[in-house]
This record gives C-alpha cells, sequence and structure tokens, in this order.
C-alpha cells in the first residue's frame, strides 16, 4: 500500500546480510545441524522466532523485512550456540515445521517471496538445512493446520485515550488485533457503538506510526483465502467488517488494496451473511449510505483509469454496489437511481468485449456450453445499475444485433434443408402442402417484412403482427409501403415509426392521454379499443428499440416500475401526474376530516366524452 501500508515480498538488504552470514558458517556446524533435535528445541526455537517477528514489527518494518531480519537473528543464535557448545550436547536444529527437500547445490537458490499469512501473525516457514546454511522456504500448509496465534487484549476507545501503552506496545496490540479475524470479531472494540468505533479509529489513524501498523496489518487480513468466508455463519463473525467499514481512510487511494480485499471477502459470503450485511445497512443513514456508495465507486474508477487491480476485486465491489442499490430499491431510497452509474465504466469501457463477457450474451448460448463463471469473468453489464441510459442502449443494440443475426442463420439453414427436401418431393405434391406454401416461406425469410398500406399503417400492423411467431419477431425488420417502389435500407422503416406515433398521439385514436405538466402519455382506460390492441402496440414498440429506432414516446417513470413489477408509490404519482400528486399529499398531511371539509371519498371522477364517471377506488368507497 505504497509507503505506508504496501507489503513487499522482499528485502534485498536483510536477505544479502543472511545471505554473508550463512556463507561465513563453520563447516563443523553445517554437519552438526544435520543432528536430530526434540520437539522441545523445535518449539523454542518457533517461539523464539514468533517473539522475534513481533519486536520487528513493533518497530515498523513491514511483515516481510520482519521475517526476513528474524530469520538472520534466529540462525546467529542458533550457529553461536553450536560453535561454543560441547559435543555431547549437540547444538540445537532449527524447527522443522514441514518436511523439505536438502538442498545440495553449491549455491542456495534466491529464496522466493514470503507472503504474510493472514491465519497467523508471523508468515509460516521451513526453515530447511543445507551444506551452505538455513534456507526460508514458504510452506504450503493448509491454514487449518496452524495453531492460532494468541488472542490479544482488548483494544478499546478507552486504552487509547490514557496513552497507559508504549508506541511499541501499542504497535503490537494494533498489528495482532487487525490482522487477524478473529482477533478483529473479539478483540477489537468489543461491545463498542459505531460513534465510539469511528472515534477509536480516527485516533488510530492521526498517529502516523500506528497508521501504518494498521494499514500493514489489514493488508495481511485481507490477504487471507476467500474460502475462510464460508466459515463466517454468526452475525458476529461480521464485527470486522464493521470495524473496517468505518475507517477513515477507506477513500485514501493507497487502501484501495484493502477496499478490493475486504470486499471480496464478502463477496464469498453465504446468503444468509449477506442478509445480515443487508439488514445491517438499511438501518444506516442516508450520509452514512452516501459514503459506501462513494468509497465503492471512488475504487472502481482508480481500477479501471490505473488498470492495476484484479478484476475480481472490481467486480466483489460491484456486488457490494448490489447490495446498496438493492436497499435503495426495495427498503428506502437514499438517492436518485442515476447515482449508480459510474463515469469510469461508461467513459472508459469496452462495451462489446463486456458484453460477450456478460451473462445477458451467455444466455444465449445452448444450455450444454454454459459453464459456471469465476469471480474474475463476470462483466459490468451483470450490474446493470452502474451503466447510464446511453451505455445500456447500447448493448440492448449488442444484444439484439447477435440475437438477430443467429435468427438468420437460423433461417438460412432452415431454407437449405427445406430445398433439399422439396426437390425429392415435388411429384407428391398435395393441396394441403401446395396452401401452406406462403407461410413456409415467411418462415424461411431472413428478415421480418411488414407490408403496409400508409392510410392504414397502424391496422395494417397490427393484423400481420398477430400471426407472426415469437421467432420471426426476432428477425430484422423491413417495411414495404403497398404501391410504392424502394427498398427498405432503413429510412423507409424509420418513416414507418414515424407515422406510427404520430397516429397513437392522435387525440381521435384514443389509446393515450397527454398529460400537460409533464408532457408524458398515460393509458386512456376508457379507449374503446380491447386489451389485445394495447399488447399489439406494446410488441410494435417493442420491435422499435430491438432494431434500433429511438422514439419520441415519453412515458413516466412509473410505466417502468410496473412493467418491472415494482411497487409504486404516492412520489411516483407525483412525478407522472404532479396535480393529483399534490392533491393527495395534501389530503395526508389534513388532520381534520376530510370527507366533511374537501367533500371526498375513496373515489374518483372523471370526464370522458362529455360525461363525468366516478370510479371507486376501494369496494364501497363512499
Amino acid at each position: 500500500m505504497g509507503n505506508r501500508t504496501s507489503i513487499r515480498t522482499s528485502n534485498p538488504e536483510a536477505d544479502n546480510r543472511k545471505s554473508t552470514t550463512m556463507e561465513r558458517q563453520d563447516p563443523s556446524t553445517s554437519a552438526a545441524s544435520s543432528s536430530p533435535m526434540t520437539a522441545e528445541d523445535a518449539a523454542a526455537l518457533k517461539e523464539k522466532f514468533q517473539q522475534m517477528y513481533m519486536e520487528l514489527i513493533a518497530t515498523g518494518l513491514t511483515p516481510n523485512d520482519a521475517v526476513a531480519e528474524a530469520l538472520t537473528r534466529l540462525y546467529a543464535t542458533t550457529a553461536s550456540t553450536a560453535n561454543t557448545g560441547s559435543s555431547a550436547a549437540p547444538p540445537a536444529q532449527p524447527p522443522t515445521l514441514q518436511a523439505a527437500p536438502v538442498i545440495t547445490t553449491p549455491q542456495p537458490p534466491p529464496a522466493p517471496p514470503l507472503a504474510v499469512v493472514a491465519a497467523t501473525p508471523v508468515p509460516v516457514v521451513v526453515v530447511a538445512p543445507s551444506p551452505v546454511g538455513v534456507v526460508a522456504v514458504p510452506t504450503t500448509a493448509p491454514s487449518a493446520a496452524l495453531v492460532p496465534p494468541p488472542r490479544p487484549p482488548a483494544l478499546t476507545l478507552a486504552l487509547l485515550q490514557s496513552n497507559d501503552l508504549s508506541i511499541s506496545n501499542m504497535q503490537t496490540l494494533v498489528y495482532e488485533t487487525f490482522s487477524h479475524s478473529d482477533h478483529l470479531n473479539v478483540s477489537c472494540f468489543p461491545g463498542h457503538t459505531r460513534h465510539d468505533i469511528q472515534q477509536g479509529l480516527a485516533l488510530l489513524a492521526s498517529h502516523p506510526v500506528l497508521a501504518n501498523t494498521m494499514g500493514n496489518a489489514l493488508q495481511s487480513w485481507v490477504n487471507q483465502p476467500w474460502s475462510n468466508s464460508k466459515k463466517w455463519t454468526q452475525p458476529t463473525d461480521l464485527h470486522q467488517f464493521w470495524v473496517v467499514l468505518e475507517h477513515p481512510l477507506l477513500f485514501d487511494p493507497e487502501y484501495r488494496q484493502v477496499v478490493g480485499g475486504m470486499a471480496k471477502l464478502m463477496y464469498f459470503l453465504d446468503d444468509g451473511m449477506k442478509a445480515a450485511v443487508l439488514a445491517r445497512w438499511a438501518g444506516y443513514s442516508e450520509d452514512d449510505l452516501h459514503r459506501l456508495l462513494d468509497v465503492f465507486h471512488q475504487f472502481i474508477t482508480l481500477a479501471l483509469v490505473g488498470a492495476e487491480l484484479k478484476m475480481d476485486m472490481l467486480f466483489a465491489v460491484c456486488d457490494l454496489l448490489r447490495l446498496l442499490h438493492e436497499i435503495n430499491e426495495k427498503s428506502r431510497k437514499f438517492c436518485e437511481f442515476s447515482a449508480f452509474y459510474n463515469d469510469a465504466v461508461n467513459s472508459e469501457l469496452n462495451l462489446l468485449t463486456d458484453y460477450a463477457n456478460s451473462g445477458v450474451f451467455l444466455k444465449h448460448r445452448p444450455t450444454t456450453h454454459q459453464t459456471t463463471r469465476q469471480l474474475s469473468e463476470l462483466s459490468f453489464c451483470d450490474f446493470p445499475f452502474i451503466l447510464d441510459p446511453a451505455s445500456k442502449s447500447l448493448v440492448l443494440h449488442f444484444d439484439a444485433e447477435y440475437q438477430q443475426r443467429r435468427t438468420v442463420h437460423g433461417s438460412l439453414a432452415s431454407t437449405a434443408s427445406t430445398t433439399t427436401s422439396s426437390s425429392t418431393s415435388t411429384t407428391h405434391e398435395t393441396p394441403s402442402t401446395s396452401s401452406s406454401t406462403s407461410s413456409t416461406l415467411d418462415n424461411l425469410m431472413p428478415y421480418l417484412v411488414l407490408r403496409v398500406r400508409r392510410e392504414f399503417v397502424v391496422p395494417d400492423a397490427l393484423q400481420q403482427l398477430v400471426q407472426a411467431t415469437s421467432e420471426q419477431l426476432k428477425k430484422p425488420l423491413k417495411v414495404k409501403f403497398i404501391g410504392e417502389e424502394g427498398v427498405d435500407e432503413g429510412g423507409v422503416k424509420k418513416e414507418f415509426f414515424q407515422i406510427i406515433i404520430r397516429q397513437l398521439l392522435d387525440p381521435d385514436f384514443g389509446m393515450f392521454l397527454s398529460d400537460e405538466d409533464t408532457h408524458t402519455l398515460w393509458f386512456n382506460c376508457d379507449s374503446l379499443e380491447s386489451s389485445m390492441e394495447f399488447e399489439l402496440i406494446g410488441i410494435l414498440l417493442g420491435l422499435a428499440i430491438y432494431n434500433g429506432v429511438i422514439l419520441d414516446l415519453h412515458f413516466p417513470p412509473l410505466v417502468y416500475k410496473k412493467l418491472m413489477e415494482q411497487s409504486v408509490t404516492l412520489s411516483d404519482v407525483e412525478a407522472s401526474q404532479p396535480a393529483l400528486g399534490r392533491g393527495l399529499r395534501q389530503l395526508l398531511s389534513f388532520d381534520g376530516d376530510v370527507e366533511s371539509v374537501f367533500q371526498r371519498s375513496f373515489q374518483v371522477s372523471y370526464q370522458v366524452f362529455g360525461e363525468i364517471k366516478t370510479v371507486d377506488l376501494v369496494p364501497n368507497g363512499t
């Protein structure tokens, strides 16, 4: 995390000191080091190594530098004991935690980078004897086999305010607390309110040395295996996230690895734990929810612009945004839906490539070819609330073009198959097969062709849509005006929809009403047209969108909420019909008897063809 919170993978200076010390090792000591050692000696050396490591961490060293320095000191201590000891008492051997091959090459190979494992406060290493000295090899032993580190004393707000501990001891306590999930859950501000936790974290962040130590510890915490998330099945296991999410430095770009790693751990929580996260966040204030929204947006922006973070972290943060979006849509509205749009995604992203990786595209593949995607293989199209209307329109265009190509390809393949079969059976044609020739040809056509009269565009189009199958509707649309020359290369199709819109908005048509305040359309419940006519108009409008034709037709957001089967509120009514919304809002705020004062009941009256029509809003609304 830069020069404050990043964990370097190697320390050249410490490695050189260790290498020089190894090369000066006495041959007799090296020979003696191959002698077996007791379990007590191994345990003592392991404990000594851990003690050295924690002392070095408290001085401000990064974890990997502390590992290298602790190994160097441990070797020096072991070698000194071996040189001064008697022959009857063989020198103590370095602890062997895991079997490792003896290195027989004349010079030791460079040690691989040492990774900090969050399951233990110190990296687990194998100390292997060799002719040239002691070589540290990262172990691959599962974390479940490791002995959990002892729990540190509780880190409380009172302790931080008392200044009873020295900086060195406080560094040790901070690192032990923030580097391990169990310690975060149990020892980090136990029983504190959110306000107290915020105060405690602010005190730590205000001290440069402690802030650096806390950053290193959190880096170790997020590097733990994601499979650990499946072990957290109790609400108390989420305390670690509640603490870290209050960290005042989450906006610091240096903390982007912490934000991304934490999001990845939260992504792999089971459904019950994610429900607990939703419930917790639903109780936050609007300011708190906006803060989380801004933290996640900043991470996505930095990740896309800098292009240095892993995609699994990026999509894990998008999943946290999804939880906030669900709260905004279902629990409590704390911002406009446009607040979830991410500018970097909509300006920097290659949408065509993203669409090709999305679930929207993969659903078109045969079931036998569908596979479970990894977190890093997701797509921004899987989180559509991040995309603005222009990006969504482009994605829909990509999807429509792909479906059209697939449908045309299938029609051409069917045409070839039908032509082959018909050539072998022309001598056996019957009247019934002859009468169905026109329908068969329509199915084999690579386009959906609507033939309409200019004077009767709407009824002619609707009549043909009734007869069209779903597969035919997925074909590219072409329009032919009967009695007119010309090939539809796009212009005829646009003219067709312009005529459609003009007729739909004609008051004589009577299917829609226009609101004078918002200039949006609403359905005329007293229209003489049947519900089937409305359905066909919907299909026609869907064809326009599917074929990339922009319509000058405006519906209020309430219509789209109904299409999405979302609940409608008074705010939606105010947005679509302001006059009605204001009247209802005034009735809600009136404390007196509405019926006696305003002569209002649960009925609504409106004018139809010069007559007043009254409808009960509830049974027996009078």
